[in-house]
């Protein structure tokens, strides 16, 4: 295995096994998980994100991670995940070692709670498409995440309060909303655990 595979796996799974995780527990926002599958192919250690179609409730044509709402056969949040993930873009959830779970992120239009599950695939992935679900599979680098030249927040005002929103460009896509998020506290997390394989200076400020 690949030296920063292994250094990058153990990292990802110290820091998040060794800190207390936000927990939300709200009856005004349903729950819902989504899995952030890493992998090594081609010497680059690269996360898969979803671009969803305009056939979908919610987010539709925005970029995701795999994941959806909690249903009632799910026995668990990771299950949840890893349904999805199944369902969606045919991963083979044989491959996955999990590493740990990141805080819960709130939506703000579609009123869920978001259980993040950060995992590695032991094996590059074989998309299968859901294409009523699923326009097409993002392939991203990490080193393209940690790069702050494609990272950019703005300050935006919704129903009277303020937040920051977060943009991660990448060939041609945008990622923001509740993903952005989500993969803002994973990179804030990382950066200190990981500092030979990011950029020279932090590209991300610690969040609030």
């Amino acid at each position: 295995m690949d030296p920063r595979v292994s250094q990058f796996r153990k990292a990802v799974a110290a820091v998040l096994q060794n800190r207390q995780r936000e927990e939300i527990h709200s009856p005004e926002l349903a729950p819902a998980a989504v899995l952030m599958a890493f992998y090594e192919k081609e010497g680059q250690i690269l996360l898969s994100f979803t671009k969803r179609t305009d056939h979908v409730p919610y987010h539709k044509n925005q970029i995701s991670f795999p994941g959806g709402a909690r249903e009632k056969q799910d026995t668990s949040l990771l299950h949840t995940a890893l349904r999805e993930s199944a369902e969606e873009v045919g991963l083979d959830t044989s491959t996955v070692e999990m590493l740990g779970v990141l805080d819960d992120t709130p939506t703000i239009a579609s009123k869920f709670v978001i259980t993040p599950y950060v995992a590695f695939l032991n094996t590059p992935p074989r998309f299968h498409i859901n294409s009523e679900e699923v326009a097409e599979v993002i392939e991203v680098p990490l080193d393209t995440l940690l790069d702050h030249r494609n990272a950019r927040e703005e300050t935006q005002v919704v129903d009277g309060k303020t937040h920051q929103v977060f943009f991660y460009d990448y060939a041609g896509h945008t990622i923001w909303g509740a993903t952005a998020r989500v993969l803002r506290r994973f990179l804030d997390l990382l950066y200190p655990a990981l500092p030979d394989a990011t950029t020279p200076s932090p590209p991300h400020r610690p969040s609030d």
